[in-house]
This record gives C-alpha cells, structure tokens and sequence, in this order.
C-alpha cells in the first residue's frame, strides 16, 4: 500500500510542477513568484518551493508522510517514503513527454 500511495504523491507533484505551475495556468502566479524568488539569489528556498522539480517532489513526499502518518511516525518510513516519491518523480519525468 506505502509504494502505491509513494507514486500517487509523485504523480501529484509532477502535476503540480509541470503543469499547474506553467504560465497561464491555474497556479501560473505562484510558479511567477518562485522563478522571482531564484532569480533574486534565493535558490535555496526557490528550489523546495517548486524551482526544481525532484526537490519540490521531496518536499510534497516528506509533508505528506509527516502529515498522514503523525500518530504512526517512524523516522525510517519517513525517510524511505520521501526518497522514493523522489525516484518515481524522477521516472515519471524521464518517461513523460510534454
């Protein structure tokens, strides 16, 4: 059930970066607001927000897990959920074409 659920996030998160994000799109402002935010030096907080597409994906994998999961946290589920919502963005990305 967790692997399913690693790749419903990373689908989730790949519509998000890929499309919701684009311009003219729904969420077309917050994209805006991110490629603003790493042109003004800010990377390190641009890229999580949705500047880089495997660092927003871990971010979405690791709330998701902290969130879902509260009363039943294990640190070593944490950490494997989030790296594998990660590696199936990564494969998602790779195999999609736009």
């Amino acid at each position: 059930m967790m692997l399913f659920e690693c790749v419903s996030v990373a689908i989730v998160a790949y519509v998000f970066f890929q499309y919701l994000f684009a311009p003219g799109m729904i969420l077309g402002f917050w994209g805006e607001y991110v490629e603003r935010l790493a042109g003004s030096g800010k990377e390190w907080i641009a890229k999580p927000l949705g500047h880089c597409g495997l660092c927003f994906a871990g971010q979405v994998g690791f709330w998701w897990y902290a969130i879902a999961y509260r009363d039943a946290w294990v640190l070593g589920d944490h950490i494997v959920f989030f790296s594998q919502v990660i590696f199936f963005f990564a494969v998602i990305k790779h195999y999609v074409r736009t």
